[in-house]
């Protein structure tokens, strides 16, 4: 295993927006239906499920006025081809020296390289505190393991981390 370490960036750098961050983990996706039908009678559920890349467990459950009823229950997978999955600690302090990794997972048929990266930044000002990439490469239908080698700075009260990775067509990118 190889850790890279880099200095920080220089203090108010702007965060370029990235297109299909994930932020909302919520455990539970929630929703009041809108059903439709279509011309036979099939319905169909729309609603958005939050950005963790999981399996979930569909419950739904309908009923008329006359109390006749229908259940059914389905696991729904959640996925891209290819997937970052941070391991972020449970907290960290001023000061701290710690190590972040994330898995990045390739279903692709394809072997995937590319760079990931890594920000932490200021919520509030957004000024950037630290700012890392480092080359990766996964072989189609395997796991493979970035880490990044942080310093928390000791004058910012919270941070928010930001990993992503970028490879040709494949990107993904989870905000915590």
């Amino acid at each position: 295993d190889v850790v890279f370490e880099s200095e920080t960036i220089p203090v108010g750098e702007a965060l370029q927006p990235i297109e299909g961050l994930r932020t909302n983990f919520a455990e539970t996706a929630f929703f009041y239906p809108n059903l439709r039908t279509d011309s036979l009678g099939r319905v169909s559920i729309v609603f958005t499920v939050p950005d963790a890349l999981t399996e979930w467990k569909f419950t739904g459950l309908a009923h008329t006025q006359d109390v006749d009823y229908g259940m059914l229950t389905q696991t729904v997978k959640t996925s891209k081809p290819f997937m970052v999955q941070p391991n972020m600690p449970r907290f960290v302090r001023k000061g701290d020296r710690t190590v972040i990794a994330a898995s990045l997972v390739n279903l692709s048929m394809d072997k995937v390289e590319g760079n990931a990266g890594i920000k932490l930044y200021d919520p509030v000002t957004e000024e950037v505190v630290y700012d890392y990439q480092q080359p990766f490469s996964v072989a189609e239908g395997t796991t493979g393991v970035v880490r990044f080698d942080c310093q928390i700075p000791d004058n910012y009260d919270m941070l928010v981390c930001r990993i992503t990775a970028e490879a040709g067509e494949y990107s993904d990118g989870e905000q915590h």
